[in-house]
C-alpha cells in the first residue's frame, strides 16, 4: 500500500479543497492511504464528502502564522509515518519549506502543486514578493514533480524550472443547463425572468474583487448580482452594498455545496479576480453555457471556448459589455451541450485528472513530460492498453494544428481526415479560411460540426502568413504544428514527433502519399539530436528544404511567443525557421517520412521563379546579418554560400526583361565579393556566379541602348 501525504496550507471551503475532494471521490483508494494534513482548518462543506470515501483532515498548529510550530509538527509526522509520496498544494514560496522538510525526511517522491499566481495586495506586498522569490530560488528544486493548472501559476512558484500542466478538471455533465432549475432558483432568489442576473462564485476576499462588481452595479439599473461564497471581506462588502444603494439587487448566497443549479439561474458569470491560479469557475460557467467575463488576471488556459471573454478592469469596458446582454436562456441548452464536449476534449474532465494523479501516486514517474525538460524516462507515445486493460495516457499535452485554407476544395477532406485519424487524440485543429470562394470554407464548417476538436476562422484573403498568424493568435496548445491544406500526414505524425521530446521535432516527408512511413517505422528509433545552433548550421548546409519548411515540425508553444510569419511575403518559412532553431536548446530529427507534400499546379511552391522569389533573398540577407551581429562567422559564411546558390537558381530561372533584371544584378554584385571570400562556395560556383553576373550586366546594358535608340528616333 502506497502512503500519500496530501498537504495544504489551509483547509476551509475554497477551490483547492473542492478540487482535491472531487479528485479523491473518483480515485480508487484501495491501494492507497492518503493523509490530508493542513496548518489551519475550518469545518466546511467538503468534510462529509471526504468522510464518505474514508478520508479526514489532520491539523498541525491550527494557524498558518505559526510557521515554526507547523514545521516542527510536520517533521515529527514525516518521521513517524514514512510516506512514499508527499503532494504539497501551495499558494506561495514559503510553503516550499515543507517540500524541503520532506526531502530531508527521505520521502521518495515529492510533488509540488502550484495553485496561485500572485500575493494579496497591500502595503507590504512588494516586500512579501521579494521574500517569496527568495524561497522559490532556494527551495523550488526540492520537488521531483511540479504541477500547475496554468503557465502563470507555474512561473509564480517554480520560476524557470520544468513543470507539468495538470488541469483542474470538472465533471462537465454536472453543470448542464437546466431550464427547470433556472426557474426554480430565480423564483427562490426573487429575480424576475427578464432581469439580467450576474453571478460571481468564490471566496469573499480582495483577490476575487467582488467590490468591483458592486461598484459597477450602482451604475447599471435593473441588473442583479448573486455572490456565492463566504470569506473575510463579507462584512466590508455588505457595508459597500448599503453605501452604493443596491441592497435590493445584491444577493449573498453563502457557501453552496452544489452551485450547478445557480449557474443555470445566472445570465452572466463574472470573474474580476486580481489574480488566479486558473479560475476553475470560468470553466464551470462555460460548461453551463454561460457568457463568462474575466479580468486579464485570469490565465488564458481558462479561455476554452468563445463564451469566455477578457476585459480590462474598468467600469466603461464592463458596463458597455453588460449593457448589450439580455436575460435570454433560449440558446443555453444547445451551447451547454456543445461546450461540455469541447471542455472534455481540452482535458477539463475531473475523471481524467483523477486518473493522472492516481497514476503519479502509484508509479515512480510524474505525469507525462515536464515542460522544458528532457525526460526520456517519460517518453510520450501513443495511447496504449496496459495488461489490466486500463488506458494509460502517457501525455496530456494539447497539440494545436494550424491549417491555412485557400481554394483547396478537392484536397481539403484528404488533409482533414488524416488529422482526425491521428493516434494522439488531444488536438485542436484550427482551420483558417483565408477568403476561399470555391467551397473550402463551407467544408471547414462541416468538419467543425462533425468533430469538436476542429475550430474555424473565416477571414478576408490576406495570404499564407496572415492565415498562420491568425491561427497562432488563438492557439491554446502546449505544442504547435503547421499543416498545409493540400497535404496530408501519417496517422502517427503527432504521436511520433511528440515522442521525440524536443523543443522542435522534425520528420521526413514524401512527395508520394504511398511513401508515408508505416507503423513500424514511426516509433522514435535512430534520432538525431542537435542544439538550436547546430540546427541552424544543418539548415544552412541542407539542400532538401527539410530544415527550412515549418510543416514537417512540432514546436513547443513558447517558440512562437514572439515569432510570427511576415505578411505579404512568399518563402515565409525562410524568415521563420532559422529564428525558431536559434531560440531553442533541443532539436530532434527523425527521417521517417510522416508528411505527404503535394506539389500541385497553382500552389505557391509550384509557380516556379517569379518576382516573389526575391523574398527568399531578403530572408537570407536578414539571416546573414543576424549571424554577423552574433559574431558567428561560420554561420554567416554558410548563409552567404546559401545566398549565392539561391541567386544562381533565380538567375537561371528568371526571364523578366524589365527593371527586375537590374535588381537581380545589384544583388549579384553585393554578393559576389562575399562569394569570393567564402570557404563554403566552391570555385565552380564562384565562376558560374561571375559569368551570370557578366551576362546579366551585358543584357541590362543592351536593353538600355535599345531604349535610348528608340527615344532618339
Amino acid at each position: 500500500m502506497r502512503r500519500v501525504l496530501c498537504f495544504c496550507e489551509k483547509w476551509e471551503s475554497g477551490g483547492i479543497e473542492a478540487f482535491l475532494t472531487s479528485v479523491y471521490e473518483r480515485m480508487d483508494l484501495s491501494d492507497l492511504r492518503i493523509d490530508i494534513v493542513t496548518c489551519q482548518y475550518a469545518p466546511g462543506i467538503y468534510d462529509e464528502r471526504l468522510a464518505r470515501v474514508g478520508l479526514s483532515v489532520r491539523v498541525l498548529s491550527g494557524s498558518v502564522r505559526k510557521l515554526g510550530r507547523n514545521l516542527k509538527l510536520y517533521r515529527e509526522l514525516l518521521a513517524k509515518e514514512q510516506y512514499d509520496v508527499a503532494h504539497l498544494n501551495l499558494y506561495e514560496g514559503a510553503g516550499l519549506l515543507f517540500a524541503a522538510e520532506a526531502r530531508r525526511a527521505g520521502v521518495p517522491k515529492i510533488i509540488v502543486h502550484s495553485h496561485n499566481t500572485d500575493l494579496h495586495p497591500g502595503m507590504l506586498r512588494s516586500l512579501k514578493l521579494a521574500v517569496h522569490r527568495s524561497f522559490v530560488r532556494r527551495y523550488a528544486r526540492q520537488s521531483d514533480v511540479r504541477w500547475a493548472p496554468s503557465e502563470a501559476a507555474a512561473r509564480f512558484l517554480f520560476g524557470d524550472l520544468p513543470w507539468t500542466l495538470l488541469l483542474n478538471g470538472i465533471e462537465p455533465g454536472r453543470f448542464a443547463f437546466d431550464a427547470e432549475a433556472r426557474t426554480k432558483e430565480r423564483t427562490a432568489l426573487g429575480v424576475s425572468e427578464d432581469q439580467l442576473l450576474l453571478g460571481c462564485v468564490g471566496r469573499l476576499c480582495a483577490q476575487k474583487n467582488q467590490a468591483f462588481l458592486i461598484d459597477l452595479l450602482a451604475e447599471i439599473p435593473r441588473v442583479a448580482l448573486l455572490l456565492v461564497g463566504e470569506g473575510e471581506d463579507e462584512s466590508m462588502l455588505r457595508t459597500l452594498v448599503a453605501e452604493r444603494g443596491v441592497m435590493d439587487r445584491v444577493i449573498f448566497a453563502g457557501t453552496i455545496s452544489d452551485v450547478a443549479p445557480l449557474y443555470s439561474a445566472m445570465d452572466v458569470l463574472c470573474v474580476p479576480s486580481l489574480f488566479e491560479g486558473l479560475g476553475i469557475v470560468a470553466i464551470e460557467g462555460q460548461a453551463a453555457g454561460l457568457p463568462v467575463l474575466c479580468s486579464p488576471a485570469v490565465p488564458p488556459e481558462a479561455h476554452v471556448t468563445e463564451l469566455c471573454e477578457y476585459h480590462e478592469l474598468g467600469h466603461n469596458a464592463w458596463g458597455e459589455r453588460l449593457a448589450k446582454m439580455t436575460a435570454d436562456p433560449s440558446v443555453r441548452e444547445r451551447l451547454s451541450k456543445d461546450v461540455r464536449s469541447r471542455l472534455a476534449l481540452a482535458g477539463y474532465d475531473i475523471q481524467d485528472t483523477a486518473r493522472k494523479i492516481w497514476t503519479s501516486y502509484c508509479n515512480d514517474g510524474g505525469i507525462g513530460k515536464e515542460h522544458g525538460e528532457s525526460r526520456l524516462d517519460a517518453m510520450p507515445g501513443r495511447t496504449r492498453m496496459d495488461s489490466d486493460d486500463t488506458v494509460s495516457h502517457l501525455v496530456d499535452a494539447l497539440i494545436s494544428i494550424i491549417v491555412p485554407v485557400y481554394q483547396v476544395e478537392p484536397y481539403l477532406a484528404d488533409c482533414l481526415d488524416s488529422l482526425l485519424a491521428q493516434t494522439y487524440a488531444n488536438l485542436e485543429i484550427i482551420l483558417v479560411d483565408d477568403g476561399s470562394t470555391d467551397g473550402s470554407g463551407e467544408l471547414c464548417d462541416a468538419y467543425a460540426e462533425r468533430d469538436g476538436r476542429v475550430r474555424v476562422i473565416h477571414q478576408k484573403n490576406a495570404g499564407l502568413s496572415a492565415a498562420r498568424n491568425a491561427g497562432l493568435d488563438i492557439a491554446r496548445g502546449d505544442y504547435l504544428a503547421f499543416v498545409d491544406s493540400d497535404d496530408a500526414v501519417s496517422p502517427f505524425f503527432v504521436e511520433t514527433l511528440l515522442g521525440l521530446d524536443a523543443d522542435i521535432a522534425q520528420c521526413g516527408f514524401s512527395a508520394e502519399k504511398a511513401g508515408l512511413a508505416p507503423d513500424d517505422q514511426c516509433l522514435p528509433g535512430r534520432v538525431k539530436r542537435l542544439s538550436g545552433r547546430d540546427a541552424c548550421e544543418a539548415l544552412a548546409r541542407d539542400r532538401t528544404g527539410s530544415y527550412t519548411v515549418v510543416w514537417n515540425k512540432l514546436f513547443r508553444r513558447r517558440v512562437f511567443d514572439d515569432l510570427r510569419f511576415p505578411h505579404g511575403k512568399q518563402h515565409e518559412d525562410e524568415f521563420v525557421s532559422w529564428r525558431a532553431f536559434w531560440s531553442v536548446s533541443h532539436v530532434a530529427i527523425t527521417e521517417a517520412p510522416l508528411y505527404f507534400y503535394r506539389q500541385r499546379p497553382g500552389s505557391i511552391m509550384g509557380r516556379g521563379v517569379s518576382e516573389k522569389s526575391f523574398d527568399a533573398i531578403d530572408a537570407l540577407g536578414e539571416r546573414k546579418e543576424f549571424y554577423h551581429l552574433q559574431g558567428d562567422k561560420q554561420l554567416e559564411d554558410l548563409t552567404a554560400a546559401t545566398l549565392c546558390h539561391r541567386i544562381q537558381a533565380i538567375a537561371l530561372g528568371y526571364r523578366d526583361a524589365d527593371g527586375k533584371q537590374r535588381g537581380l544584378t545589384a544583388v549579384l554584385r553585393l554578393s559576389f565579393g562575399e562569394a569570393l571570400r567564402s570557404p563554403y562556395v566552391s570555385l565552380c560556383s564562384k565562376l558560374i556566379l561571375a559569368i551570370r553576373m557578366f551576362r546579366l550586366s551585358l543584357t541590362q546594358s543592351l536593353a538600355c541602348d535599345n531604349r535610348s535608340n528608340a527615344t532618339n528616333r
